[in-house]
């Protein structure tokens, strides 16, 4: 890889994930945080703990009007 991080990973710390050197996923004690878009293939819960959604969408969409 030369000198561009790949992944970064500290001992009982945060792991963070890059694509072409730009951070894309990093863990933090809370959970994870995706910088760009995340895609799923299926979605398993209720989402009453979702937050910053939009009010509609398309089908593929994941949004506040699906979980009302």
């Amino acid at each position: 890889a030369g000198s561009e991080n790949l992944i970064d990973a500290n001992e009982n710390g945060g792991v963070t994930i890059y694509h072409d050197a730009s951070a894309k996923i990093q863990t933090a004690s809370t959970g994870a945080v995706v910088t760009g878009i995340l895609t799923a293939t299926s979605f398993e819960g209720s989402g009453e703990n979702l937050t910053n959604l939009p009010a509609s969408g398309d089908a593929n969409d994941i949004t506040a009007c699906l979980f009302i």
